[in-house]
């Protein structure tokens, strides 16, 4: 860190105000000067220089591993409490995010994706055999439910390298577009369209993006290395991720070299313009081609512009994370002191069920942010078969 400049326009000559520095190091001497800066951007000299020593900085620490709920219908609201403490020197701040792991139901602009080359390779493929749905039941049944989101309508053919000894990657952009999902679009699992009896002999690594900027810019959400995978057996997220309306995700696949398959599967697009959503490395995704042009060249050229990969987002239940409520959801902790949080939920807004959920708790220890996990457990009884459907979702 260089410099951090603090906004002062609005404050009059001789007010005193406090300035926050982030990014600094724990145990670290710093040395400090400060310019002033007028309204034509011209800096006075460098103030008299000082030092200053940071601390250890905080420790978040958690007085439970884990939290128990229940509701039944006589008594819907549920509630626990957890404690935050700081075992150490620096001050701690703290914010609370929430995520969906499972539910066990009772018997009842054009994006770019990151470094963007011409495709360095030969592309080469066979032709797709047909394959069904796949038949792995979701959770949660409803009528709004399961959802899909994919631009493609049809399965055409398995591509990859030329060169088997390279990896492929496939990276597919999606937009929870609002008039189709106006209550956002919760990722649960992924699909890879394609022939579930096709060994590739091998488990990807998958990895989801968050917004359109170019991935290497992106913030990652999730990387997961599925237990098990076959075309058309959709990977399960071991946390599911909420995307608001208007918000857009990349969905990535990593595919090791020295395959005996071409691993990637593409279809036609239902639309030219969602063809440009797709996206081929054979690098691991330190550099990017547009399917279009990757096929440039191989015998899928004249079909370049209507290819999109096989991939499908997929939605089998709402967001349960949103029933959680926390009191308070952020807070800032002093050394050897505790805040006290609680949790609470009303079971009679949802069906019958266990659900699995996550609180995460991110802080500023150490010399970056720390993530904390709280698992939760939350057990639904009793209410009746009547409120079950996606119309009871509204947790607010």
């Amino acid at each position: 860190m260089s410099s951090s400049v603090a906004d002062t326009k609005f404050l009059s000559s001789g007010d005193s105000f406090t300035h926050e520095v982030t990014g600094l190091k724990s145990m670290t001497t710093y040395y400090v000067a400060i310019a002033a800066v007028n309204r034509w951007g011209i800096a006075s000299p460098l103030s008299e220089v000082k030092s200053i020593s940071t601390n250890a900085g905080p420790k978040l620490t958690l007085d439970v591993s884990s939290l128990n709920m229940s509701s039944t219908a006589d008594a819907p609201e549920a509630k626990a409490t957890f404690n935050i403490g700081n075992d150490d020197e620096g001050i701690l701040k703290w914010e609370a995010y929430k995520r969906t792991v499972s539910m066990t139901p009772s018997s009842v602009s054009r994006p770019i994706v990151g470094n963007v080359q011409p495709y360095s390779g030969t592309i080469a493929g066979e032709v797709a055999k047909r394959s069904p749905s796949s038949s792995v039941a979701p959770e949660y049944l409803a009528d709004d439910y399961p959802k899909d989101i994919k631009y493609y309508s049809q399965l055409w053919a398995y591509i990859g390298d030329e060169d088997r000894t390279l990896p492929n990657s496939m990276a597919q952009w999606f937009k929870v577009d609002a008039n189709d999902y106006p209550n956002g679009f919760n990722l649960t699992h992924i699909n890879v369209d394609g022939d579930g009896s096709r060994s590739v002999g091998t488990k990807p690594v998958v990895q989801i993006y968050k917004g359109d900027a170019a991935i290497s810019s992106a913030t990652c959400m999730a990387e997961v290395t599925p237990s098990f995978f076959a075309y058309n057996y959709p990977i399960a997220l071991p946390e599911q991720l909420y995307f608001a309306p208007g918000e857009s995700f990349w969905i990535v696949l990593h595919f090791d070299g020295n395959l005996e398959v071409y691993p990637l599967s593409m279809g036609l697009a239902t639309s030219e313009t969602v063809a440009q959503y797709s996206y081929m490395s054979n690098d691991k995704g330190k550099t990017w081609t547009q399917l279009a042009q990757a096929l440039k060249g191989s015998v899928y050229e004249s079909q370049a512009s209507q290819m999109a990969w096989t991939i499908s987002a997929r939605s089998n239940n709402p967001d349960w994370s949103e029933m959680l409520e926390l009191n308070p959801a952020s807070g800032t902790v002093l050394k050897g002191e505790s805040q006290p949080v609680e949790v609470s939920a009303d079971g009679s807004k949802v069906v019958n069920g266990t659900y699995k959920l996550n609180l995460h708790l991110t802080s500023n220890e150490g010399d970056g942010a720390s993530d904390h996990k709280l698992p939760i457990t939350y057990k639904v009884a009793g209410n009746n078969p009547e409120i079950v459907g996606p119309k009871i979702v509204n947790f607010g």
